[in-house]
């Protein structure tokens, strides 16, 4: 991970040229500042350890010019860069746990959805069921009445014929259907 760094800006770099006018700077350190000073612009950051070591060259008694400077003069006007942190990349065993977690919590999640539409699809079908049940009936009672009422056409009252025609067949139907649905639960469909 890298250090923070500061914008170079121009009150930094007088800072920096007051700071190397001190002959008491390591050679290396004089070195670095050297890179931000005046006679390279080019540069458009600086760490910040190099801003805090011309911070204490410059309040140090031995350093020339004679005036304490505070952190804050410094740096005024300038922005603070972070580095980026890098992540590191994932444990294989870990990423493929965390899928196998997902697929599992999506498919409960799944399951949790879809329950009440197998009850629902149940009920449509047993509706249906009924509804088919009631409408053969109905429809054979029909027939038999009406087939009646034209077999015996001209011969006074029928009525009585049709309606015992038209109950006997829709009774007949309606046992036939009830085994039918008794045999083959009508869930199974």
């Amino acid at each position: 991970m890298g250090e923070p760094e500061v914008l170079l800006t121009v009150p930094i770099i007088k800072y920096i040229d007051r700071a190397l006018e001190d002959n008491s700077l390591s050679k290396n350190v004089r070195e670095e500042l050297e890179l931000f000073s005046k006679k390279f612009p080019v540069v458009q950051s600086i760490p910040f350890r190099l801003v805090r070591t011309v911070y204490h060259c410059l309040n140090n008694d031995v350093c020339p010019g004679g005036k304490k400077v505070h952190l804050h003069e410094m740096i005024e006007g300038s922005d603070l860069v972070l580095p980026k942190t890098e992540v590191p990349p994932r444990n294989p065993e870990l990423e493929a746990r965390v899928q196998k977690l997902t697929a599992e919590l999506q498919n409960k999640h799944y399951r949790e959805i879809t329950k009440d539409v197998d009850f629902m699809r149940a009920m449509n079908i047993q509706m249906w069921t009924v509804f088919n049940f009631i409408v053969t009936v109905g429809g054979s009672f029909a027939f038999g009445y009406k087939a009646t009422q034209y077999a015996l056409e001209g011969q006074g009252d029928t009525f009585p014929a049709q309606l015992i025609t038209g109950l006997v067949l829709a009774t007949l139907v309606f046992f036939a259907d009830l085994y039918f649905l008794v045999r083959y639960d009508i869930t199974s469909r």
